[in-house]
């Protein structure tokens, strides 16, 4: 986010009248207490990635409580053919709500 220019958006951001939820947001949070000399890039680097891995944990969490899903690991599969078959399988044995990547 940050190698990808995300200080200069959120430079310009900043300038806008932003809800509360988009001033927490992953990663812009951060970056505009960088702007405002409230942390330091490298901290503010470190605490989004805290942040982000946090609520990947939370999905997880709440996608467990769902329907009976079966996972498919994208990284388990050496091209976009195999996944496509296997996604196709899972599909013809579960349906398409119960299909999750």
């Amino acid at each position: 986010m940050y190698t990808s220019g995300l200080l200069d958006e959120a430079a310009e951001l900043i300038k806008l009248d932003l809800s509360p939820t988009a001033l927490q947001a992953i990663g812009y949070a951060e970056a505009f207490a960088v702007l405002k000399n409230e942390m330091t890039l490298e901290e503010a680097k470190q605490k989004t990635v805290i942040r982000t891995r946090q609520f990947a944990k939370r999905q997880m969490t709440w996608f467990r409580n769902q329907l009976n899903v079966e996972w498919i690991d994208v990284a388990e599969f050496p091209s976009v053919e195999k996944l496509a078959a296997a996604v196709s399988s899972a599909w013809k044995k579960s349906g398409p709500t119960l299909v999750q990547f």
